[in-house]
């Protein structure tokens, strides 16, 4: 069980996800939510990865960016595509 609040250090230990040095890890992250994920997903474009529903607020955790903060809801996740001239790649970071 995720306590009601947690440091990006304490998300980091769970997920044993890292994240870039610059990151205040002993920030408090205030996470009472649930949050589920499905991978069985697909769309039209092919950029869906997933998508998930939170009933309260959740926390996403990225390398460079630290916690990204969700409210209630459902979401999808997409890659990103960056086009250069007529060709499109997916972008990686």
């Amino acid at each position: 069980m995720i306590p009601v609040t947690v440091t990006l250090a304490s998300l980091v230990e769970q997920t044993g996800l890292s994240v870039l040095d610059h990151l205040e890890r002993s920030m408090a992250i205030p996470a009472p939510g649930t949050c589920r994920w499905t991978g069985m997903v697909t769309d039209t474009n092919g950029l869906t990865l997933g998508a998930f529903e939170a009933t309260a607020p959740v926390y996403l955790l990225h390398a460079e960016h630290g916690a990204t903060g969700c409210a209630p809801g459902k979401y999808a996740v997409r890659r990103q595509r960056e086009f250069e001239g007529r060709r499109a790649r997916l972008v990686a970071d």
